[in-house]
């Protein structure tokens, strides 16, 4: 069917009409499809993108606040663990002898009990000063060595140590001389040196 323009001027007026009005629906669907309908997609694909960046974001920041709870538990902990170590293995003089020595030996005493080792005595050495920092600290503490002269076979020597060093952490084993006897091979003369964390009194120049 071949159509012209004359053949089209021809149509009765109501059917030309009608196909106006068919084209410009046409061409208004198109329009709303080219100016409306595709931008929307292209939006939507945008917001999606940007929906999975955000919950990717999200998801690093709960992870992130999980690991910053544990750190500030474990920091938590370990502070405890510290302010307890230098509670109980800090050395301080006894009370009614103001003694270095004699704080030593109330400490010592139960260990040695513990494992059978015989203290015969207790010396105090001159209290070792560490090398002061370039910004003092409020707290200062120095070295005490305390000497601990006694008996006991190497397995009751053995234990006297490590029975210390488990209980005080801080401590130090700095010397260790035994000495054998020929009277008691079993039994054997020892002098053991531990060093202890202790407070130091720091006063600025000019003060006295």
């Amino acid at each position: 069917m071949n159509l012209s323009v004359e053949s089209i001027k021809n149509l009765p007026k109501p059917l030309m009409a009608s196909i106006a009005v068919t084209i410009l629906s046409i061409l208004g669907g198109g329009a709303v499809i080219f100016f409306l309908i595709l931008p929307l997609h292209v939006s939507k694909g945008a917001v999606y993108s940007e929906v999975n960046e955000l919950e990717k974001t999200l998801a690093t920041m709960k992870s992130d606040i999980k690991k910053l709870d544990e750190l500030t538990k474990t920091g938590e902990q370990l502070t405890e663990e510290r302010d307890a170590w230098v509670k109980t293995g800090t050395l301080k003089p006894e009370a009614l002898s103001n003694s270095m020595r004699m704080g030593a030996k109330a400490l010592m005493m139960p260990i040695a009990q513990k494992v059978d080792f015989k203290i015969d005595n207790v010396k105090e050495s001159p209290t070792i000063l560490l090398r002061l920092p370039a910004t003092v600290p409020e707290e200062l503490y120095a070295r005490q060595p305390i000497e601990f002269v006694g008996q006991g076979s190497f397995e009751q020597i053995t234990r006297f140590i490590q029975e210390t060093e488990e209980k005080y952490p801080l401590t130090i084993l700095s010397g260790l001389v035994i000495l054998s006897q020929q009277q008691t091979p079993a039994c054997h003369k020892v002098v053991i040196t531990f060093e202890w964390p202790v407070k130091q009194e720091w006063l600025p120049a000019g003060q006295k």
